[in-house]
């Protein structure tokens, strides 16, 4: 590497130690209550993106820049990450999820940009999908039980083939009837269980719009599912395309 670039290397390096023994020291509690990127991802974020555009100009030939590059990045921004994710460990499950979602972002923003760097950029996107899944799978199976479709489920996939759906306590008609004109409801009402604000809290607006989406077709085939175990009792009022569409 050029010997300048070694000067930004370090600041840029200095820079992130400081941030991170402040975080030793115990700013982590700070960021439990706050989903947002912390002050500490975001002015590393910001020195980095310096240093990747001023890195982009210089002589170093296009096929030795990814290797040569690799140590800054793996120095500073894996360490960083590891410092985001035991800050996680001290949230519930879901607020965790989203505070990583949005230090992962904001981690990978930089990077797009920059051949050199997409080793590391595709490294970040596989674990925003992993993190975008698992707050999928997390919200849906809340909110399905919240809204009684879970353990309707559940009884549909525990009935012995040769039952009957109406002796099954939750497959019973009557019940049926009011879990799903509660579920029914749920779509036309704001601030029900669909209305799933923590994912508003995901700052970047893309993940946003799909961790929403994923949650909706979960539902959506839960539904389906449902629909066409029960569909002999006559008691399900809306179609898995209806459905969806509301989801939508």
């Amino acid at each position: 590497a050029l010997i300048p670039l070694l000067t930004w290397d370090q600041s840029f390096l200095d820079l992130w130690d400081t941030q991170a023994q402040k975080l030793r020291q115990g700013v982590a509690g700070v960021y439990v209550a706050d989903l947002t990127t912390p002050s500490f991802v975001t002015e590393a974020v910001t020195t980095l993106t310096e240093v990747l555009a001023i890195y982009a100009l210089s002589p170093v030939p296009a096929h030795e820049r990814a290797a040569d590059f690799l140590p800054v990045l793996s120095a500073a921004f894996d360490p960083l990450l590891n410092h985001c994710q035991s800050v996680a460990t001290m949230m519930d499950t879901a607020d965790g999820l989203v505070f990583l979602l949005n230090c992962t972002s904001a981690l990978r923003a930089p990077l797009g940009d920059h051949e050199f760097a997409s080793a590391h950029s595709s490294m970040y996107a596989a674990l925003l999908a992993k993190q975008v899944e698992s707050l999928v799978e997390g919200q849906s199976a809340t909110v399905l039980a919240k809204l009684g479709l879970a353990d309707c489920l559940t009884a549909l996939r525990e009935k012995p083939p040769d039952a009957a759906l109406s002796t099954v306590l939750e497959l019973h008609p009557m019940t049926l009837a009011t879990t799903l004109r509660s579920f029914y409801n749920s779509l036309f009402t704001l601030g029900g269980p669909l209305a799933l604000p923590l994912l508003e809290r995901i700052t970047n607006r893309s993940l946003r719009s799909e961790a929403r989406a994923g949650v909706a077709r979960r539902i959506a085939e839960a539904y389906k599912e449902l629909y066409e175990g029960i569909k002999e009792l006559g008691v399900a009022e809306r179609t898995p395309e209806q459905v969806m569409t509301l989801l939508e």
